[in-house]
């Protein structure tokens, strides 16, 4: 992620790394970095409108919302963390990069963000989890290179079975 005075954007690569690969993008990233970093695990639940606007013409820009909070362990004690809701902005178009570029906009939650997002109308999607690094780079960039989980849907906000998704 990086920031400009007054606003937030995230760059995003995805890939699907085997282990052996994952280790020397984290060895390539510690060469830029250096050796300090922080270890993240996040777990992430992503929210839509519970009516979405129909196909066609008329149709408006229905906006996803994803809630997050960080834990140590994977137990139901971590649910009552705080959480914060952010939501990803239109990604910027263009042909020359092979990298995601949008804003990001965050905001805290107190108390239960899912009572909230029930209250506005929107409903749970999906649930994950993140595990991994986070580096800084000049004390202005973050690069974070983490694992997602799906959470089983049998357990939705509970820390159940973590299955990945690669």
């Amino acid at each position: 992620m990086s920031s400009t005075k007054d606003s937030l954007y995230e760059c995003s690569l995805f890939g699907k790394l085997d282990k052996k690969s994952f280790n020397r993008l984290r060895e390539r990233v510690i060469a830029i970095c250096g050796e300090d970093f922080i270890e993240v695990r996040y777990h992430e639940v992503i929210i839509m409108p519970a009516v979405t606007t129909p196909l066609g013409q008329n149709r408006n820009d229905d906006v996803t919302l994803r809630c997050r909070h960080s834990y140590k362990e994977r137990s139901q004690a971590s649910r009552e963390q705080n959480w914060q809701f952010f939501m990803l902005g239109t990604p910027e178009a263009r042909q020359d990069r092979s990298i995601i570029v949008r804003p990001v906009i965050y905001a805290p939650v107190a108390g239960n963000p899912m009572k909230y997002a029930a209250v506005v109308g929107y409903k749970l999607e999906l649930e994950l989890a993140k595990e991994g690094f986070t580096y800084f780079y000049k004390d202005t960039v973050l690069i974070s290179i983490y694992k997602l989980y799906k959470v089983n849907p049998d357990s939705f906000l509970f820390f159940g079975t973590l299955n990945s998704l690669f």
